[in-house]
Formats: C-alpha cells, sequence, structure tokens
C-alpha cells in the first residue's frame, strides 16, 4: 500500500526515522521503525519514494513474558491507521 507525502513530510520522516533509537534503515530508502510508545505498540517496515511511503508491512506488537520481549501480532492493512500512528508520533508536530 501507498500513503501520499508531499516533499516536505517525507523530509521530516526522512530526518525522524535517521534519529529514531527504534526505526533502523535497511538501505537508504527502506525503514523497519517500531513505535513502542502507544498503548498497543506497532512496527512498520516502509519505503521512501518519490510519492510519499510504500508500506511493505506493519502490525501490532504483543510482549511475551516468558520471551522477555516483544513479537509482531496482528497485521495492520489500513493506510489511515498507519498514518494515524506516524501522526501521533509527532513526526509532523
Amino acid at each position: 500500500m501507498i500513503i501520499e507525502l508531499n516533499e516536505a513530510k517525507l523530509a521530516v520522516l526522512k530526518a525522524y526515522l535517521d534519529a529514531s533509537e527504534d526505526a533502523e534503515a535497511l538501505s537508504a530508502t527502506e525503514y523497519v521503525a517500531d513505535f513502542f510508545e502507544r498503548e498497543v505498540p506497532v512496527s512498520i517496515d516502509l519505503v521512501l519514494d518519490k510519492k510519499g511511503i510504500r508500506i511493505e508491512g506493519a502490525a501490532n506488537m504483543k510482549y511475551d513474558d516468558d520471551m522477555d520481549g516483544w513479537y509482531v501480532a496482528d497485521r495492520i492493512e489500513d493506510a489511515d491507521a498507519i498514518l494515524k500512528v506516524l501522526e501521533e508520533a509527532g513526526i509532523w508536530a
């Protein structure tokens, strides 16, 4: 799925991802970003391009006490829900 963003929003998003401890650059344009501050944490695999962002995958995360770590749970397939995660993170505030 693609979420259209203008050039200015893309630049701010890239700066956020590059600076975040919870985002990993897989290439110059692909990132995996985790948003742990949410009530239900989310992980998003996204690719930046000229039109906006292409979502390669997104999911809610759950914590496993036995493994003492987070794991990917329910997929998110709604572009508006993903955009809401990014907006609530304060990226464009």
